[in-house]
């Protein structure tokens, strides 16, 4: 009359996954990345974040938030040494 119930399989939903700390990290820093030099870090902790999340067999995630951080992190990175490139191009004309 009734159909079994089928058995537990694991986790549903995601259920059980934690986001990967440096994720995180990589994507504060990469939006702070207009303040400071800290779109080197936003870069270096978004890669390890995404080998981690890679290793972890689907146990993590936040890898949409490290590529995220990589990226503003890189963009920062290019802003700031076009930046530094015409601050002294501009110097050396001028003649201070």
């Amino acid at each position: 009359m009734y159909s079994p119930t089928p058995a537990y399989s694991g986790a549903v939903g995601g259920a059980g996954q934690t986001t990967n700390p440096l994720a995180i990290v990589s994507l504060v820093t990469g939006i702070l990345g207009c303040f400071c030099v800290t779109w080197i870090a936003a870069i270096a902790c978004g890669i390890i974040a995404r080998k981690q999340i890679r290793e972890a067999g689907g146990l993590q995630k936040g890898d949409g938030m490290a590529l995220a951080g990589m990226i503003l992190g890189a963009v920062w990175g290019v802003i700031g040494v076009l930046w530094f490139v015409f601050t002294v191009a501009l110097s050396s004309t001028s003649g201070y």
